[in-house]
């Protein structure tokens, strides 16, 4: 079981806590512990993983991540905030599982979201990344892609090395890789062939929501896997992901949505309980550019 030992610490300059754009001051500190616990269990995991990489590449993501300085920007500790690692590892308990058992799909989650961001940076001509320049802009280009690259396959190697993940896991993992390409070359082709990108634009609420709700409904269907869920609790859990993430835009209609699946299957009392207090957390916020 995840305690509520440890909380989340940092944020913006006015002292709120932000998480990836949602503004967490005033909240519920339940939906906020769950985060924190999340770190705890998975940024131990996911530092070991990186081990794996060659070491060029792992310093790259090291920088990215926020672990290791370059170039005179500190490195503050891991920057993320383990939100959708926090979907894996509730998502498994309220199912009856044992997180721990979803620490590795925990951290293939979160390798995945990282390899886009490192991606996206490129893409978008973004020249800051949580208050630190670009590792793109700091290791060049294509030393940024290839270290996204080497995350999308670190996390399926992951997955395809653990047993119980070893099927499922990979399917479902592939598949939101290949819906986050899908949507990102939509949004390169929705640009003006002679318009460069402009660095560090703001984006639009819709497509900072598409982004933030990026693999909500895999870690979520993850965590159901790893619990052994029936398909019936799988599907449901898919459905809770994909709700909350269209919560982002319309919460008023797709939170209840999302936890209507919920109720639906959990078993687990008092994960369905902190996993509704992430979500509400989620939802209200909504996304700030």
């Amino acid at each position: 079981m995840l305690t509520s030992a440890t909380k989340l610490t940092g944020g913006g300059a006015d002292g709120s806590l932000a998480v990836e754009g949602i503004d967490v001051e005033g909240h519920d500190a339940e939906g906020i512990d769950v985060l924190g616990e999340a770190r705890a269990l998975v940024v131990p995991a996911l530092t070991a993983a990186l081990r794996g990489l060659p070491d060029g590449i792992g310093h790259v993501v090291e920088y990215h991540l926020g672990t290791s300085p370059r170039d005179g920007a500190p490195a503050g500790g891991y920057g993320g905030t383990a939100l959708r690692p926090a979907l894996v590892l509730l998502a498994c308990e309220a199912l009856g599982g044992d997180p721990a058992r979803a620490v590795p799909a925990a951290v293939a989650v979160e390798l995945v979201h990282n390899a886009s961001l490192i991606h996206d940076d490129v893409i978008d001509a973004g020249r800051t990344r949580r208050g630190r320049p670009a590792a793109w802009t700091v290791y060049g280009a294509s030393t940024a892609v290839l270290a996204g690259d080497a995350l999308f396959f670190l996390a399926l190697q992951i997955l395809a090395e653990t047993p119980w993940l070893a099927d499922a896991g990979v399917g479902i993992v592939t598949t939101e890789v290949r819906r986050l390409v899908e949507g990102e070359h939509a949004r390169v082709l929705s640009r003006p062939r002679d318009t460069a990108p402009t660095p560090d634009t703001v984006p639009t609420p819709d497509t900072a929501a598409l982004r933030t709700g990026s693999l909500f409904a895999g870690s979520c269907e993850l965590g159901a896997v790893a619990a052994a869920g029936t398909a019936e609790q799988v599907a449901a859990l898919r459905a809770f992901g994909t709700h909350l993430a269209a919560a982002l835009r319309q919460a008023d209609r797709h939170l209840d949505q999302a936890l209507a699946a919920l109720d639906a299957v959990a078993v687990t009392t008092s994960a369905a309980a902190r996993l509704t207090a992430l979500a509400r957390l989620v939802s209200g916020n909504g996304v700030r550019p």
